[in-house]
């Protein structure tokens, strides 16, 4: 599972998080979509994506290079309480 977000407490309490419902689960970060990027395209393989939706450079078009044009499954998440 690959999480993505620019801001790092937000990025580490959400990795913390699923890997207390899934401790078998290999979580690994990404701080922006370019590393992201880098990641997958280094070879890494992810079941998931979870991504903010708040990054400003990660675009659908960076979404869908991270993917590779696999059917990867993506979860979107807001941290802006503002607009739930």
């Amino acid at each position: 599972m690959l999480v993505v977000d620019t801001n790092e407490p937000d990025r580490k309490e959400t990795a913390t998080m699923l890997q207390s419902i899934g401790p078998d689960l290999v979580i690994q970060e990404a701080e922006d979509g370019t590393e992201a990027l880098r990641l997958t395209q280094a070879g890494n393989y992810f079941d998931y994506v979870v991504a903010s939706d708040a990054m400003p450079e990660l675009l659908g078009e960076d979404l869908v290079n991270i993917t590779d044009g696999r059917r990867i499954p993506l979860i979107l998440f807001s941290n802006n309480l503002e607009h739930t």
